[in-house]
């Protein structure tokens, strides 16, 4: 569980169509550019098993590809990120989704999406470590 007292994930990443990405976790701005095409981080934490994603809302805009980069900082237990559709089903992206112990990253290329709510999971940890990507 939580410690008590201690500030929930908070933070905000969107891909801006100029292909730059700032990440918001904690009001701190990380901005990121991939040769132009958008890139956005989410992380692991070692305490994300339990306190879920940083940050835990992604946001970009429809029709264009982009890159997610997982950045696994928990030496402690496995994680994944798979992305899903808004039915829940995976969206297909290029890179390693399979588990692994941290500290490590994956990247992923994620081609253009329509409009819409998405969800990024750990599957071992699905009721706690799920995000949202939102499309515009």
């Amino acid at each position: 569980p939580p410690v008590a007292g201690s500030p929930a994930p908070s933070g905000v990443a969107s891909a801006a169509p100029s292909g730059v990405a700032s990440a918001v976790p904690s009001g701190a701005a990380s901005p990121a550019s991939s040769g132009g095409t958008a890139a956005l981080t989410v992380s692991a934490t070692v305490t994300s098993a339990t306190s879920g994603w940083v940050p835990p809302t992604l946001e970009t805009s429809a029709g264009t590809p982009f890159t997610l980069v997982f950045d696994n900082q928990d030496n402690t237990v496995q994680h994944n990120l798979v992305l899903q559709n808004p039915d829940k089903t995976a969206v297909a992206v290029e890179g390693d989704t399979a588990f692994f112990m941290g500290p490590g990253q994956r990247t992923y290329q994620v081609p253009a999406l329509t409009a819409g709510a998405y969800t990024y999971i750990c599957q071992i940890h699905p009721a706690t470590m799920v995000g949202t990507l939102t499309v515009k």
